[in-house]
């Protein structure tokens, strides 16, 4: 009972560090939410293709075949996410890195929502990756320290 109790307050610790590094990533685009739903959601490569798909579809409410700033920023707030998904200005020149993936009209098409939302998923995946890195190696610290 004891060990169990120390376990859980451990695992609690460790999910506390862990929330607190995510927040502390800046500048990230502002679709982490999204991006966490969709890693849960989608387990293949063709999977998340066509959950991508369909955002864009969901997206482009005019049906042009391209997805505004406005259209984004009002779309993402529509998602059905457990924390709304406010994309900013800043986010949005992220996440087109500064417009290069743009078309004439400052719109993203449908090859280049694709390379953003797979490039944010890897930034996501890799920041993540690296906070649960760090937090092993604070436990790895601890046990040389206490050990």
């Amino acid at each position: 009972n004891f060990v169990h109790a120390q376990q859980d307050e451990q695992a609690r610790d460790a999910k506390h560090q862990l929330d607190k590094r995510s927040r502390e990533n800046v500048a990230t685009g502002g679709l982490d939410p999204l991006l966490e739903e969709m890693l849960r959601n989608y387990d293949t490569s063709q999977a998340m293709a066509k959950g991508i798909t369909r955002i864009f579809l969901f997206l482009d409410t005019d049906e042009s075949g391209a997805v505004s700033y406005t259209e984004f920023y009002m779309g993402m707030k529509k998602l059905h996410t457990r924390v709304l998904v406010e994309v900013t200005d800043f986010d949005w020149d992220i996440l087109t890195h500064d417009y290069s993936l743009l078309d004439e009209w400052k719109c993203l098409n449908m090859g280049s929502f694709h390379r953003l939302m797979r490039r944010q998923l890897k930034n996501y995946v890799q920041r993540h990756l690296t906070d649960v890195q760090a937090m092993n190696e604070d436990e790895i610290e601890k046990s040389w320290t206490f050990g």
